[in-house]
């Protein structure tokens, strides 16, 4: 798995994701967590714990990638409305992280939009 591909995700950019979208939308923040949930593993087998870095390919329908960029867009708007309003006691860290966040979930979006119109482009 190539980690320069738009629907490569790390552990801690899908978590942050949750997150964000859990406020305004729980069903679409459950989605994205069942991504990088564990595995239900047998007793007998050992499972590496999760790390930070792990990655994830992600293959979402076109509705619900819709979706999880225009929660996120919400979201961002009002944590740039709030950075706004609390000039002294604000964590500009977590602006960063936010926009960090929804331009890998635009490029993902664009990079997912190409690959539609190139299977629906007729050959020729």
């Amino acid at each position: 798995m190539a980690t320069n591909d738009a629907n490569v995700f790390d552990r801690v950019s899908l978590q942050f994701t949750v997150k964000l979208l859990r406020i305004q939308h729980p069903t679409l923040a459950l989605r994205v967590q069942n991504i990088i949930a564990p595995a239900i593993v047998k007793e007998s087998e050992t499972a590496a714990a999760p790390q930070p870095s792990d990655l994830f390919s992600l293959a979402l329908d076109t509705n619900t990638l819709k979706r999880v960029v225009e929660t996120l867009a919400a979201a961002g708007q009002e944590l740039a409305e709030q950075v706004l309003l609390q000039t002294e006691a604000d964590d500009p860290g977590h602006l960063l992280a936010m926009k960090e966040i929804i331009g890998k979930w635009l490029l993902y979006a664009r990079q997912h939009q190409s690959s539609i119109r190139r299977v629906a482009r007729p050959p020729g």
